[in-house]
């Protein structure tokens, strides 16, 4: 099959599109795979300090409260509601 130069440089437009989208999409995983990479790095250099440490570098520990009021007999309600 004999292809003419139009077809050619179509084809190689198309080719280069989707190497080029391929490329974008493989940087953004490897973006997103760094920034958790970073996070747990720093979670691990937190957890191996103690609190003085931590208190000295300017980290203050941040209770985590619940969002919602949670009453004594809350499961056992949700669970005869089903």
């Amino acid at each position: 099959m004999v292809h003419s130069n139009s077809q050619i440089r179509a084809n190689l437009s198309k080719i280069t599109i989707i190497k080029g989208l391929a490329k974008l999409a493989t940087t953004g995983i490897g973006a997103l795979m760094q920034k958790k990479s970073k996070a747990a790095r720093t979670r691990r250099a937190l957890a191996d300090l103690t609190p003085d440490e931590r208190q000295d570098i300017g980290y203050e520990e941040q209770v985590r409260k619940p969002a919602i009021p949670v009453e004594a007999g809350l499961m056992a309600k949700l669970m005869s509601m089903r």
